[in-house]
This record gives structure tokens, C-alpha cells and sequence, in this order.
């Protein structure tokens, strides 16, 4: 089989690392963000199975028991800006 005959057609695979695996840094960030939308859809599918399987057993969130909507969004952007710190400080301490 000739060479160039082989190059020109290609295939899946050929394409795939053609346009993926060949530069480390493409290859990467296709692997953190295909682990990052992994992610994402295991744990949605898993949190829609236990809403299914506990349909009436479920009690409201406890927030919204006791909160307002007001204050619940206070909450969640105090818990946010205590995230953003601890990021910020953790950067710090690696540089």
C-alpha cells in the first residue's frame, strides 16, 4: 500500500489525533475539561436517580424553612466571597 494512498484518507482515530492529541497542551485541556463535563453529568444523573427513587420521602430544603429569599442569597453570596478568599490565600501561599 502506497504512503500517500495511507495519509490522504485517514480516519476517525487519524482525525482525532490530528486535531486533539498532537500538541500537549490541546490534549490537556481536552482532558480537564472532558473530566470536568464527566463530572457534571454523573452527578446530575445521580442526583435526578435519588430524586426519583425518593419521590415523597424528601423533605424542602431547611433553608427555605427558616429564610427568606433575601437572606438566602445573602448566605450564598457570603459562603461565594469565603470561597474566593480561601482561593486567593491558597494561591499566595503556592507563589
Amino acid at each position: 500500500m502506497d504512503s500517500t494512498a495511507r495519509r490522504s484518507g485517514g480516519g476517525l482515530l487519524e482525525g482525532l489525533y490530528r486535531v486533539i492529541m498532537r500538541r500537549t497542551s490541546v490534549y490537556a485541556t481536552f482532558v480537564i475539561l472532558g473530566a470536568f463535563a464527566g463530572e457534571r453529568a454523573v452527578d446530575y444523573g445521580v442526583h435526578k436517580l435519588w430524586e426519583r427513587n425518593n419521590v415523597g420521602v424528601l423533605q424542602p430544603t431547611l433553608l427555605f424553612c427558616f429564610l427568606n429569599v433575601d437572606q438566602y442569597l445573602f448566605l450564598c453570596t457570603c459562603q461565594y466571597l469565603v470561597l474566593l478568599g480561601l482561593l486567593i490565600s491558597f494561591s499566595c501561599v503556592l507563589s
